[in-house]
């Protein structure tokens, strides 16, 4: 490094060198070289001297001189005449102006300090003969000031962008070095930024030496570039400048994450399908990056949008597709299934997500109670000898989504069935029960109750029925059609509607005779399903009328069922009747007995 040195040094350097020789054979003679008075002392390259150039006969000489060329001798050895042939008594004087503009090539460095050299030659003779010759040489100081400035943001050297990257709103630093490369002292050298504004001003700073200046800022987004100028004013000519570019990257990393379940909700064990997307919404790349999942163990690999290079390039997004399974221990349980995906990654913090799906319960049971094997839903049901053994069977199905216990099969009769412990979705158990069948109609009412995992029991009823015979009789229609002397309590040309109650809807047959209506043909209509009822049921009536017949149900309880069913005008009512009726009327007897 160079060391500094003042200007003053450099002046008194100069003078020193400042020096003229004469060469006197006969006569004497004045030769000097000087700069113009009114020009600086200290020259730049580039800047003109302007040099003056006299020469003189002193006056105490007694010969004249006659100066043959008076020559300038340039630094780069070009020479120049600056006269010829000039006499001069004792006295004269003569100046003349010469003219250098200093060249870069010309200069001298002597110990340190810069300089160019200009001669000037007389070659000539006296009045007696006499040679008269005389040289001198004129040093002047040249400098060569330069400036050189090194901006650094977060001690980084940032020329080119992005420079270093800086989280938005944390410090960026910006330190400004200022160093006098050049050879002499600079003043009043100011540091100036096209964006920052004016960083700060150095008074004096010496050849050589350095000083930095620093300006703090909070980093903003994106990509940013300053220039930094700074500016030194040296001893002559013009200002000395320099400049250097600055760079930071302000970072705003940021990420979304994103998942989603296909399924709505849960009633039975399924699989259910996620996807999950997490999307680099920041203005840098990010590294590292993972996803887990609070249930599933593994979530797979993911699918890149952009490149498969492991990077979350800015506003790309990476996709998982995976699946849970969720068991029959879950849907007893009825707690939704919540799951949690967390994505991570090297530049920022964990970002999570959550999707619930809602199991719905639906506890459900199911009894189907049989009798003899029939499904007795209706009366009559199987026909069985009174005292033989009639088989009830109750099969319980858990037909909800839900696992049952403590499940209890009753029934209204014969008292409490079984109990099943455990009755998974889906499975079905099956209980029986066996009884003496007694005579006539016979009706029970079997009930099943679960306990689900949660809320209220389920339950479900069945009927049965069967019909016990003990020796009971009836004759069809076709047997009192044709035996009307066998009529007991009614005559032949008794109305259907002094019997039973017809509706305002099927009174045209109120008007028909008992003998009518046991010749009533059937139809599709409810008038043709009502005859088909009426003609067994006169039957019936007359059977149960009959004290020698035993027929299986009394006369009212005929008229009172009969009457309910016409007034359903519901063909299928009349001929669930129907059946039953037609069944009793053909038990046979013996009217005779």
């Amino acid at each position: 490094m160079r060391r500094p040195r003042s200007l003053f040094i450099l002046f008194i350097t100069m003078a020193m060198f400042i020096f003229m020789t004469t060469s006197t054979l006969a006569s004497e003679i004045s030769l000097a070289k000087n700069v113009d008075p009114t020009s600086p002392n200290i020259y730049r390259v580039g800047d003109t001297i302007h040099y003056i150039v006299t020469v003189g006969n002193p006056e105490h000489n007694t010969l004249t001189n006659t100066l043959k060329t008076i020559t300038d001798i340039m630094p780069d050895g070009s020479t120049e005449i600056l006269a010829t042939d000039v006499v001069q008594e004792p006295g004269d004087s003569d100046s003349y102006d010469v003219y250098y503009v200093v060249d870069e090539n010309d200069l001298q460095n002597i110990s340190g300090v810069w300089r160019v050299f200009n001669e000037v030659e007389i070659d000539g003779t006296d009045s007696e003969g006499s040679i008269v010759k005389a040289t001198t040489s004129k040093g002047s100081v040249v400098i060569k000031p330069s400036i050189e400035i090194e901006k650094y943001v977060n001690g980084e050297e940032a020329d080119d962008a992005p420079g270093p990257g800086v989280l938005v709103g944390d410090d960026v630093v910006f330190e400004f070095t200022v160093t006098n490369t050049g050879d002499c002292t600079l003043t009043n050298v100011s540091v100036d930024d096209d964006i920052l504004g004016h960083i700060g001003t150095i008074a004096s700073l010496a050849s050589g030496a350095s000083q930095t200046l620093s300006r703090t800022v909070s980093a903003t987004e994106g990509q940013h570039a300053n220039t930094a100028t700074v500016t030194g004013t040296p001893p002559v000519g013009d200002v000395v400048t320099a400049d250097d570019p600055g760079h930071y990257f302000g970072e705003n990393p940021s990420y979304r994450i994103d998942k989603t379940v296909e399924e709505t909700e849960i009633t039975a064990p399924c699989t259910l399908h996620y996807t999950v997307v997490l999307t680099n919404t920041g203005n840098i790349d990010l590294t590292g990056v993972t996803l887990d999942d609070s249930l599933v163990e593994d979530v797979g690999s993911a699918v890149e949008s952009l490149s498969a290079d492991g990077v979350l390039n800015v506003g790309e997004h990476w996709t998982w597709t995976y699946t849970y399974s969720v068991s029959q221990a879950e849907v007893n349980l009825g707690d939704p299934i919540d799951n949690t995906a967390t994505g991570d990654c090297d530049q920022l913090d964990e970002v999570s997500d959550s999707c619930r799906v809602p199991i719905i319960q639906n506890p459900s049971i199911d009894l189907e109670k049989l009798v003899n094997g029939d499904d007795a839903d209706v009366p009559t049901g199987p026909t069985v000898a009174a005292g033989s053994t009639v088989t009830f069977t109750f099969i319980v199905t858990n037909n909800g989504n839900v696992t049952l216990t403590n499940v209890s099969v009753d029934d209204n009769v014969l008292g409490h069935i079984g109990t099943i412990a455990t009755l998974e979705v889906g499975a079905s158990q099956t209980m029986t029960s066996t009884a003496t069948a007694i005579a006539g109609q016979y009706e029970n009412m079997g009930t099943v109750t679960g306990t689900p995992p949660t809320g209220e029991d389920v339950t479900d009823e069945d009927p049965g029925h069967y019909y016990g015979t003990a020796n009971f009789e009836g004759l069809t229609p076709g047997y009192w059609k044709n035996h009307p002397r066998s009529w007991v309590g009614f005559n032949t040309t008794d109305l259907v509607g002094d019997v039973f109650d017809i509706p305002d809807e099927l009174s045209e047959l109120a008007d028909d005779t008992l003998m009518q209506a046991l010749n009533y043909g059937g139809g599709r209509d409810v008038i043709g399903a009502a005859r088909n009822l009426l003609r067994i049921a006169v039957a019936a009536v007359l059977n149960a009328a009959h004290p020698n017949i035993n027929y299986p149900m009394a006369m009212s309880d005929i008229i009172e069922d009969v009457n309910e069913a016409l007034a359903s005008l519901n063909r299928t009512v009349m001929g669930r009747l129907q059946a039953t009726l037609d069944r009793y009327n053909n038990l046979e007897g013996d009217i005779n007995n």
